[in-house]
Formats: structure tokens, C-alpha cells, sequence
């Protein structure tokens, strides 16, 4: 009996051990500078690039906010910069909190997968970081921006760029994994987040505004505005938002809040003639109605029109946004290349070496089935009846 305790509080020692382990590369956080962000302009004085870092200052004793301090480097290549920088920084460059890359307008008309190689190497980069393409003059001009709340310029972006994918269905975060596997895949083209400065009296802020649509790893130009809905739901990426919409023409005076959307794409593909049968399904609720004629209102169960109508604005939307995109940059930023190489493997070997060319000519047949759900009364709130 003894020997069977012994051997019980042997297992029950080495079962402790472990729950005492530790992280074997941990460093103290005082021994590094923590980069929030940076932002890669086109390098001067001979360099091939320039490095800005948003580097987070802590405060001690009761001041415990974290405070934005700017480091900039040259280097001919990203490693070189993060090197050089500790002519800068008493500490190594710490970048597993970084949040947001910015890409200067001018590298991303050159080509941007060569500034992807070495966060994607390194091991302290976040594969989640989001990528974004500067309007400004430099990139750098968006990190020298002074926000109202006093927040990092760069966790205030991650924190726009989550709320805007939530809530607005406008613009579409890319992370720096899947700009890679887009840029790699040869199925499909990459859009970015454009970000810009806009004054506010005194102030400025930063903006994340339309999506930029690349041609390859290269900058072909800005989506317009009033598209940017219709790419998101043909990505799948719409987790809410506003469609407007109305009669007469089409005037949007009618406000529909997105609760659920899909879109399924379907290929068919004959030699080179290709065509994209895409179904959208969209539920929502009427959320306003600038209609004096006519008030829709719960009880009352006329929301058939307003579906039809909407039906025809997306239906409209999403083809104007294909044949944009198809006509002014030839550039397949939709994955229909993806779908077919999915569900028709086949026929995508026999055509993916000439899918640049065959994408402007591909057909597509787009059907619309809006389902508003609900609504809002017409009534005043604690107003009477």
C-alpha cells in the first residue's frame, strides 16, 4: 500500500511541474519599444525606402495612458529599416501589437508584394495586421496626425477599420495573410482600404474612405463610393449597413438596414465564354422613409413594393460595379477566377493562363431577393395615437 502512495505523489509531483512553466523567449516589456504601426514611403538620399514607426511611450506612476512617439529609418530594403532604426530607439523595435501597415501611394503604383516578405518571415509580426494605401503626399503623413482622443493614429485605424466592416459595409479590411494569398493565388485581385487626413476646425483625423483596386501587386486605381456596398456583398463580407433605395427612378429616399446578406456565385464556363450567375439574398428592416405620401409601418404588411424596388437597386448596383471594374481596369477583384477554379477545376486549368484577357468579356446574370422584415411605427414617440 505504501508503495502504490509513493507512487501516486511521484505522478502528482510531475503533474505540478508542469502547471509551473513559463514562456522560454519572455521579455521584460521595459526592454522594448512596442510598435503600434508604421508606414513605408519611397526612401531619398539614395535608400530604396523609408520606415516611419508608431512607437507607444508608457507613462508611469498615475499617468498610465500610452502616448504615441514617431521613429523614422532608411534602408534598401524592410529589415534593413527596422535595423537601422536603433540609431533611433534605445530599445529593439517590438511589433507583435502592431496594428496597421501604410503603404504610400507612390510604392503602391510600383508594386507592393516586396514590402510583404519580411512581416510575413519575421516571427514577431502579426500575420492580422491590416494593410492600407496612404492618399496623402507620404504615408508618414497619416502617422503625424494629433487625434482628439490622444490614442495611437494607428490603433484608432484598426478600431475605424473594425467598425466600418460592423457596421457601415463600405470598406474591406484586408489582413496581411490574405493580401498575400490573393497576390499569390493568380485566381483573383487584391483591393486595399484607402486612408486620408480630413480637418476637423482646428484638428485633423484620419479617414479610412473607398477601397483601392490593385492589378496585380500594383495600384490600378479608387473604387467609387457608391459601389463600395455592392463589392462587399458580392465578397460576403456584409455584416451590416445601409442599402438606399426609393421610387421615382430609383431616387434613394428609403433607408433599408442590412440584418443578413449572401451571395452565391455560380460558373459556367463554354471554351472562353464564361458566365457568373450570381443570386443575392438580402433580409433587412425599413429603417427610415423620406416619403411624405406614404408611411410603411408594421401593422399595415406593404412592404412588397419597397422589396421589388430594392430588388432592382442591387440587381443595378452590382452590374454598373462589374462592368466598372471589367471596363476601367480589367482586373478581377470579385474571384470569379477562384469560383471557377472551385467548383470547375478542369475548365479553370484550360483558361487560367488567359483569364486576364477573358475576364473584361465574362457575362453576368445577377438576381436580387430583398426580404424586409420589419419596421419602425410612423408614430411619434409619447406622442399620441
Amino acid at each position: 500500500m505504501k508503495r502504490w502512495k509513493k507512487i501516486f505523489l511521484l505522478f502528482e509531483t510531475i503533474c505540478i511541474v508542469f502547471l509551473f512553466t513559463g514562456c522560454f523567449n519572455y521579455r521584460e516589456i521595459e526592454r522594448n519599444t512596442i510598435v503600434a504601426g508604421m508606414a513605408i514611403d519611397k526612401g531619398t538620399g539614395g535608400y530604396k525606402y523609408h520606415m516611419t514607426f508608431e512607437t507607444l511611450s508608457l507613462g508611469g506612476g498615475k499617468d498610465q495612458s500610452a502616448k504615441s512617439v514617431l521613429l523614422a529609418s532608411d534602408g534598401n530594403t524592410i529589415f534593413d529599416c527596422v535595423r537601422n532604426s536603433v540609431t533611433m530607439a534605445d530599445k529593439k523595435l517590438y511589433f507583435s501589437d502592431s496594428k496597421v501597415i501604410i503603404i504610400s501611394k507612390e510604392l503602391a503604383q510600383e508594386g507592393i508584394k516586396p514590402l510583404l516578405d519580411f512581416f510575413l518571415r519575421d516571427a514577431e509580426p502579426r500575420i492580422t495586421m491590416n494593410m492600407l494605401v496612404s492618399d496623402e503626399d507620404t504615408a508618414a503623413d497619416i502617422l503625424k496626425v494629433k487625434v482628439q482622443t490622444n490614442e495611437p493614429v494607428s490603433y484608432k485605424i484598426s478600431g475605424m477599420l473594425e467598425q466600418t466592416e460592423k457596421s457601415q459595409g463600405h470598406v474591406l479590411p484586408t489582413p496581411l495573410f490574405q493580401s498575400y494569398n490573393i497576390l499569390s493565388s493568380g485566381s483573383q485581385d487584391l483591393t486595399l482600404p484607402n486612408v486620408r487626413v480630413v480637418k476637423l476646425g482646428e484638428s485633423s483625423e484620419p479617414q479610412v474612405t473607398t477601397n483601392i483596386i490593385f492589378k496585380g501587386d500594383k495600384m490600378a486605381g479608387y473604387m467609387p463610393d457608391d459601389e463600395c456596398l455592392y463589392y462587399l456583398i458580392l465578397k460576403n463580407k456584409i455584416a451590416s449597413g445601409i442599402l438606399l433605395t426609393g421610387f421615382k427612378g430609383l431616387e434613394r429616399d428609403i433607408s433599408l438596414e442590412i440584418q443578413k446578406c449572401s451571395a452565391k456565385i455560380e460558373p459556367t464556363v463554354d471554351g472562353n465564354n464564361v458566365t457568373m450567375k450570381i443570386q443575392i439574398q438580402m433580409d433587412a428592416s425599413l429603417g427610415e422613409e423620406q416619403n411624405s405620401n406614404q408611411k410603411y409601418t408594421v401593422g399595415n404588411g406593404e412592404f412588397e413594393s419597397i422589396e421589388k424596388v430594392a430588388d432592382e437597386t442591387i440587381k443595378e448596383g452590382t452590374e454598373n460595379l462589374i462592368s466598372d471594374v471589367q471596363k476601367n481596369f480589367g482586373t478581377d477583384i470579385f474571384g470569379f477566377g477562384t469560383a471557377i477554379n472551385k467548383n470547375k477545376y478542369g475548365e479553370w486549368e484550360k483558361i487560367s493562363k488567359d483569364w486576364g484577357k477573358i475576364f473584361p468579356n465574362v457575362k453576368c446574370e445577377v438576381t436580387a431577393d430583398v426580404k424586409v422584415l420589419n419596421s419602425a411605427t410612423a408614430f411619434p414617440k409619447g406622442g399620441e395615437k
